[in-house]
């Protein structure tokens, strides 16, 4: 079962403030024997202008906050003018720490020296030093969102130059263009990588949720898997390494059938930590070597040929998009 909620909180400017501030005034001159009130239509008209451009003012940032909210895929990389250019050559000098660290994408150049070490994927961010950053995320789509575009932008340093833009990725294929065909009933979240979940009236009406229908959590595009060709290799201390075949694993072994919950390690973890951490993972739980899902061959989208299920651990801990080749 899986419940994923975003919840977003949006402010709102009460343009009728500005109003009250400007429509209840008045100006007044006075001597130390009569008063009278005095209207002068210059400072009438000045008071005009400025309100006026107050409330431009409000309404631009209003739009222009929405555009970097809604837009930012589309905003982020592009080229801003007076800033220094770049070529491709220079960019491939700066490779390393010592180096500093500059990558591009699309029109723009960044240092990101200073954020390899706060980058959550260690130092695969390196992969791309010195070049684009775009055939990479073409496989690791997840980083195609507003928050780490914004992140990225703050280590704008240049642009690059117009003929060598686009160049890494002009002959580049869609790497998800392989991935299964799903369910049209699922809400996705994402579509590339896929990451989905069916209605929630649908979990409550089989005590098995369909494999059909069953929460898809993906980083990268599903591997297409020869099952001819698939080898498991077991090894670990003590343990003799051995290499078996998926026809191995399907006819030398006993086989059990186990019915587990599944849930995506996510699911108010916040709320969860809050009142007790606890392990990821226990060592001492039975694991199951799993070809089949609900008495069918088991999906691509869950790890085809071959996953690994942990009863009582969570699906983030018991390689939920499987595909073992290792078990150590």
């Amino acid at each position: 079962m899986t419940d994923i909620s975003v919840c977003c909180c949006l402010s709102t400017v009460h343009q009728n403030l500005f109003k009250s501030s400007f429509s209840q005034s008045s100006f007044s001159t006075a001597s130390r024997n009569n008063r009278k009130t005095f209207y002068s239509p210059l400072f009438a008209g000045a008071c005009a202008i400025s309100s006026g451009i107050i409330l431009w003012y409000i309404k631009n940032k209003e739009l222009y906050a929405s555009e970097q909210k809604d837009d930012i895929l589309q905003v982020a990389g592009r080229e801003i003018p007076g800033l220094p250019e770049y070529t491709a050559e220079d960019i491939s000098k700066h490779d390393s720490k010592e180096k500093r660290i500059w990558v591009c994408f699309k029109s723009g150049v960044y240092d990101i020296t200073d954020f390899v070490a706060k980058h959550p994927g260690g130092e695969k961010i390196l992969m791309a030093a010195g070049a684009s950053l775009e055939p990479f995320w073409e496989l690791f789509a997840v980083h195609k969102n507003a928050q780490v575009l914004k992140m990225l932008e703050e280590y704008r340093i240049g642009n690059l130059r117009l003929e060598d833009r686009g160049l890494d990725i002009q002959n580049l294929d869609d790497p998800f263009a392989a991935d299964p065909r799903r369910h049209p009933v699922l809400e996705p979240r994402s579509v590339k990588p896929f990451n989905a979940e069916p209605p929630k009236d649908l979990l409550v009406e089989n005590f098995l949720t369909p494999n059909e229908v069953f929460f898809v959590r993906n980083h990268l595009p599903v591997p297409n898997v020869d099952p001819e060709e698939y080898e498991l290799e077991i090894c670990g201390r003590g343990i003799k390494p051995i290499v078996l075949k998926l026809d191995d694993i399907k006819t030398k072994f006993k086989k059990h059938t186990i019915t587990s919950v599944i849930q995506c390690a996510g699911n108010r973890r916040s709320e969860l930590n809050e009142v007790k951490k606890l392990k990821a993972f226990n060592s001492i739980n039975d694991v199951l070597l799993a070809y089949e899902m609900n008495g069918k061959e088991i999906p691509q989208d869950h790890g085809f040929p071959i996953r690994v299920i942990v009863p009582g651990v969570v699906g983030a801990r018991r390689m939920s998009s499987g595909w073992v080749k290792l078990f150590q």
